[in-house]
């Protein structure tokens, strides 16, 4: 109730032949809430936040993270575009404490599980924040498949990562199960480190595989193409191995699963070369027209450089950098301090 209605109740009570006061003060107070409510659709007509035409209604249902991802894969640069490219890569899944680790038991006894999360570090939240927002505004409708080598297609038939909701889903291989570390342990896996997991549901193969599913040919073009020949060097090989045996690696500790691994990636990899190069320079300052290609898998950076094979769609792959980092150098890169990929 109003500071003048109040008053008005207090007014006849005292002075009982006041009504003409009465009224007045009631036609006051009732003015007054109009305006205070026209101001306040006028407010939110223009921040877009409800009322009016132009805010869009929707929905919400709330969905929160369970657990996060720690994967070999530092960054999206060199991750695969499907973990059963490279089932040699590592990760886990830590639930957060208030999964309860109960929740957890019987998974064992299956193979894979889906594994639902969310692309963190996708850079269009604020576009698709904003389309839901306001119908004015709409996300991309269309994208660019690497295998389509240009051409477009509507997003709802590929797996791009900048959805009208940043949800993924991937098929990962269970390794073990920790019920009272509340941690399942994958390989098989193409999700970068600290992914956020909503959701995991277990591969149930009459549920889940079907035979007779029709797939584009463009979606089958990353089985069928030539596999890229890869080598390691040999100097290469040994700095793997010594980073491994003694324990400056995050997921291995044995260097021959990590050689394997990159093998992996590396042979099957769909992306475009210009999405990991940066120029090496020779010491006289010059372009020496070698690109050195350059991601980075558990605590190593690791650069290599191709050859296109004549008469066939693959090319000789060759890595021949491998920089082990530590800790201190993901903090400070993280921080600014120190480039992610420093010229040469």
């Amino acid at each position: 109730m109003s500071k003048a209605c109040t008053y008005a109740l207090f007014i006849m009570a005292e002075y009982p032949g006041a009504p003409f006061l009465f009224s007045l003060l009631a036609c006051s107070a009732l003015c007054a809430s109009r305006v205070r409510d026209v101001r306040r659709r006028a407010a939110q007509k223009k921040n877009g936040k409800g009322g009016g035409k132009k805010a869009a209604s929707s929905t919400h249902f709330p969905i929160y993270e369970i657990g996060v991802v720690k994967s070999c894969f530092r960054e999206c640069r060199g991750t695969p575009r499907q973990g059963s490219f490279a089932p040699s890569t590592k990760g886990k899944i830590v639930f957060h404490k208030r999964v309860p680790y109960a929740a957890l038991e019987g998974l064992e006894n299956f193979s894979h599980v889906w594994v639902l999360f969310i692309f963190h570090q996708n850079t269009n939240f604020s576009l698709t924040s904003r389309t839901h927002l306001d119908h004015r505004h709409s996300f991309r409708p269309k994208v660019k498949p690497p295998a389509l080598k240009g051409k477009s297609i509507g997003l709802f038939a590929t797996r791009t990562p900048h959805r009208p909701n940043a949800l993924g889903i991937t098929l990962a291989k269970i390794e073990k199960v920790l019920c009272t570390k509340r941690t399942v342990v994958l390989s098989a896996i193409d999700l970068v480190d600290g992914t956020p997991v909503v959701d995991i549901k277990p591969y149930v193969t009459p549920y889940d595989s079907v035979p007779v599913a029709l797939t584009p040919r463009w979606c089958g073009i990353d089985v069928e193409r030539t596999p890229h020949h890869v080598t390691i060097l040999d100097s290469q090989k040994e700095e793997i191995r010594d980073a491994a045996e003694n324990g400056r690696l995050r997921h291995y500790t044995d260097g021959e699963k990590v050689c394997r691994a990159l093998i992996e990636l590396l042979s099957k990899d769909v992306r475009p070369l210009t999405s990991y190069s940066s120029k090496r320079r020779n010491k006289g300052g010059e372009d020496g027209g070698k690109t050195i290609n350059r991601f980075r898998f558990d605590m190593l950076r690791v650069g290599f450089s191709t050859v296109q094979e004549d008469g066939s769609d693959g090319r000789s792959v060759v890595v021949e950098e491998v920089v082990v980092e530590t800790e201190r150098d993901e903090r400070d890169m993280a921080s600014g301090k120190k480039q992610r990929y420093p010229s040469l």
